[in-house]
């Protein structure tokens, strides 16, 4: 696949990595069904460890299976999967190179009360090249009387991983006894500096929770009122988070979080994707689901891709109404759907539709507010090579 202008932008904000890091950005950005559009969507399974095998696998027992994990990862088209060092060693050499592996390098449990928030170190920079991986993860919790040690912690392995050529993915969860209110972990302020520490500690990649409309700081509060930062959407509060991280020059995704309905999971990453968040990771509320269910949640957006990759087709004959394209769009795939070509009637929205326009604009195949291909995607064969590539998630 050609590399996309959406990615080589995201690669230019890194000027200080050498090219095995680069590679392996690379990689992740495009692998899976999202390739070079500049999102992300990965798979984490680290809640075994973290809160115990039965209350992570037992509300779909085939998770309690390492395989299934990855095998899930691959057929619904992630960027990448995420998970501890046994997870991934029971899975490395099987499926080498069919999905970029991240490692997590530092676990908690649900057994040990009564000290700060801080999760140990389970795997090393060395397990993460064994095993082939093109990142590494690490958790902080700022807040947390421990953060210090997290912080030192990290930054010793960021400098051992970039020196393997490894890309760093942090986990900034903040918690602890600097925050003494429990809404104060997912407070829009905090969410942002919580971010900011992460990108200035060294890290590529940037997960946080996603943002509540809470201010926690009383200080941040003055400034928010005082400059008028927008806050009460999601969209704006997500839009702070990946302004908090260098003005959106670091990528930052955003957690699922507790499980919840594929709608409310929905309505959420739309909410993301209007702040300008590069994608989401989707642990208990895929892995949790069904199979077939998880599959169908994770690979939505793909149907939706396809849909509007085959709609490109209407702007060769010039530009079009936003919404005379999308109406004429959605015939095509109602048709599609009826033939048998896509299997979920889901794909077939405008939210969807939307979403996947959104990738297509990312990715510098359209633009306007009246829609038209740029001059590099204005052929039928560059849009047939485009419906090909979302045909290959699709089969």
């Amino acid at each position: 696949m050609e590399t996309t202008s959406r990615v080589r932008e995201i690669l230019s904000w890194y000027p200080s990595d050498n090219p095995g890091t680069l590679a392996n950005l690379y990689r992740l950005l495009m692998h899976g069904r999202l390739a070079g559009t500049g999102k992300l969507v990965i798979l984490p399974v680290d809640q075994g460890f973290e809160h115990g095998p039965a209350r992570s696998f037992a509300p779909n027992p085939p998770g309690y299976d390492p395989d299934y994990h990855i095998q899930l990862a691959i057929d619904s088209g992630c960027n990448a999967y995420a998970a501890p060092l046994g997870f991934i060693e029971a899975v490395a050499g099987k499926h080498a190179g069919q999905i970029p592996l991240i490692l997590k390098l530092n676990n908690s449990d649900t057994l040990s009360k009564g000290h700060s928030a801080e999760s140990a170190v389970t795997g090393s920079v060395k397990d993460a090249v064994r095993l082939g991986c093109v990142a590494i993860g690490y958790t902080i919790y700022p807040g947390s009387a421990a953060r210090n040690h997290q912080y030192e912690n990290l930054r010793a392995l960021a400098e051992e991983a970039k020196a393997h050529g490894l890309a760093v993915v942090t986990w900034s969860y903040p918690r602890g006894e600097g925050i003494t209110d429990k809404k104060g972990e997912t407070a829009v302020d905090v969410a942002g500096y919580a971010a900011q520490i992460a990108c200035q500690l060294g890290s590529h990649v940037v997960k946080v929770k996603p943002p509540a409309d809470f201010i926690y700081q009383p200080e941040a509060q003055k400034v928010f009122e005082k400059y008028n930062i927008p806050w009460k959407t999601l969209a704006d509060r997500a839009r702070h988070v990946v302004q908090s991280c260098f003005n959106g020059k670091r990528i930052v995704i955003f957690s699922g979080g507790e499980a919840k309905s594929s709608e409310e999971i929905l309505t959420e990453v739309r909410g993301l994707r209007d702040g300008g968040a590069f994608g989401s990771i989707m642990g208990r509320n895929a892995f949790q689901r069904p199979r077939e269910e998880a599959i169908q949640l994770l690979r939505q957006v793909g149907e939706g891709a396809w849909v509007a990759s085959d709609g490109l087709r209407l702007l060769l004959a010039g530009p079009m109404a936003a919404r005379e394209w999308m109406r004429q769009t959605l015939d095509r795939g109602r048709a599609a759907y009826l033939a048998g070509r896509i299997l979920r009637l889901e794909a077939l929205t405008r939210p969807t539709l939307e979403n996947a326009v959104q990738m297509l604009r990312d990715r510098g195949v359209v633009v306007g507010a009246k829609l038209q291909l740029t001059p590099e995607w204005a052929s039928r064969d560059k849009l047939a090579a485009l419906a090909d590539e979302a045909d290959l998630f699709l089969r």
